[in-house]
């Protein structure tokens, strides 16, 4: 019998041991020969047959948990769609700016994060105040960073999760800093929340897109570390632009470590539902959440 493939020798001879068939190794030039019995020949093809096929539905299932976040990411890591539709969110927020510094100060003091108001039940502050700026260079520098983000994010898992999600786990993040720092009686607003919230998540994928790959690498010490870089890289940024004076580091902090958490769980939706359909419901759930949070503000 030849072995055509060198890398089925080993696992062939595995196999013929365990099930005690005698067989012997003949070298002919470059091509290897298992010598069997001509009575254990049927149940060595038989042996054979079956550690393929079980091999063969192992490397599909392998195929299938990492396709939906190595293919995926490493194929389309930039979408102009996504970068379209990051850039048209972000332009609305930057309208939305413009309308609420023309009105009276009464929306922003209704929508602004107060953690004492968030635990008496004004839980629409957590996404109101993702809406709010202080400034335009304080909107600009979110814009920048988030139309990037939010692109890649976009990318990654279509742009309405990519969407639903950024805003889920920035309203997270804001519940969560009203609970864990209830000594706070500082005011915050921007949509740098959520902006981190968008670095972790996308350092989540990453993650384990590394793991996956350091899978069928060679054990190195760097290969070991590739899926904990992302997240080192997310924290060197999050050091870096998330702690300057009077910025919100709380908010930050927690926006990040919430869209790591949502970033993990986004990694098990199925494609089945990051079609468009389901992406425009996607959608909708995002403006319904914006559209309400602001009408509860403002009765």
């Amino acid at each position: 019998m030849p072995v055509l493939e060198a890398e089925r020798f080993l696992p062939w001879l595995a196999v013929l041991a365990s099930q005690d068939i005698d067989y012997t190794i003949e070298d002919v030039g470059r091509q290897q020969f298992l010598i069997l019995n001509r009575r254990d020949f049927p149940a060595a093809l038989q042996e054979l047959a079956l550690y393929e096929e079980n091999a063969a539905k192992l490397y599909e299932r392998q195929v299938r948990l990492s396709e939906p976040m190595v293919g995926r990411e490493a194929k389309h890591s930039f979408s102009v769609s996504a970068f379209a539709f990051a850039a048209l969110y972000f332009i609305l927020l930057l309208r939305f700016h413009v309308f609420v510094s023309e009105l009276t100060p009464s929306w922003r003091h209704r929508g602004v994060w107060h953690g004492e108001h968030i635990r008496q039940g004004q839980l629409w502050r957590c996404i109101t105040s993702l809406t709010l700026h202080a400034d335009y260079a304080h909107l600009l520098s979110n814009l920048f960073w988030g139309c990037i983000l939010l692109t890649l994010a976009g990318s990654i898992l279509g742009t309405g999760w990519a969407l639903l999600l950024m805003l889920s786990s920035g309203a997270l993040a804001n519940l969560l800093n009203a609970y864990i720092f209830p000594q706070a009686h500082y005011r915050a607003l921007g949509a740098s929340t959520a902006v981190f919230a968008l670095l972790g998540i996308l350092c989540a994928h990453a993650g384990m897109r590394n793991m996956y790959s350091a899978k069928n690498s060679e054990n190195g010490l760097l290969q070991q570390m590739q899926p904990i870089l992302p997240l080192l890289a997310g924290l060197a940024i999050l050091a870096a632009w998330g702690t300057a004076a009077k910025s919100d580091l709380a908010g930050h902090a927690s926006g990040f470590f919430c869209g790591l958490l949502t970033g993990f769980f986004s990694l098990k939706i199925p494609a089945g539902l990051r079609t468009w359909p389901w992406q425009f419901m996607c959608w909708l759930g995002a403006g319904l959440l914006h559209l309400l949070a602001w009408q509860y503000a403002m009765r």
